[in-house]
């Protein structure tokens, strides 16, 4: 029994030893992500409309509509806004074009009003930014304008 006990005492040594001079191999992992600078208008698909109403030719009255349009950046990202293939301006001299007769044009000016350089405050309630869009026609611009419906459509972008 003595002999026995002493073989196990062995082995548990033997046992304990081996652990004990056993390596563990670690290794390091890098975990990474990249967060987009990017700009979205709000309600994206919906189309923002600016109704000049009814221009009536004999009056030659200033006509003028605007509208707030809101959006949001990635926090720190700075851009600047504009019309699709045209340079950054304030104001976009532009035509409106009859809607079956396209010789047909009523000069207005489109103005976007902005509240100086934008950077982004990042996507949650609250860090929205604001742009002003604001279309003007000048009365005599539409005095011999044939009668019917005119329109344009431009596309607004958000540039780094």
């Amino acid at each position: 029994m003595k002999n026995r006990l002493a073989l196990v005492l062995a082995a548990c040594t033997l046992c304990v030893g081996a652990y004990a001079q056993t390596a563990h191999s670690t290794k390091s992992a890098l975990i990474q992500a990249t967060v987009l600078d990017t700009c979205r208008f709000e309600q994206s698909g919906t189309a923002i409309t600016l109704g000049l109403g009814v221009l009536d030719p004999s009056a030659t009255t200033s006509t003028t509509q605007s509208q707030a349009v809101k959006f949001s950046c990635t926090n720190g990202y700075t851009v600047s806004v504009g019309l699709a293939g045209e340079p950054t301006q304030t104001d976009y001299p532009r035509n409106l074009t009859h809607a079956s007769d396209r010789a047909q044009t009523v000069p207005y000016v489109l103005s976007i009003t902005t509240p100086g350089s934008f950077t982004g405050k990042g996507f949650g309630p609250g860090n929205e930014l604001s742009l002003s869009l604001r279309a003007q026609v000048i009365g005599g611009n539409y005095a011999n304008a044939r009668g019917g419906a005119y329109e344009d459509t431009v596309v607004v972008e958000l540039r780094p």
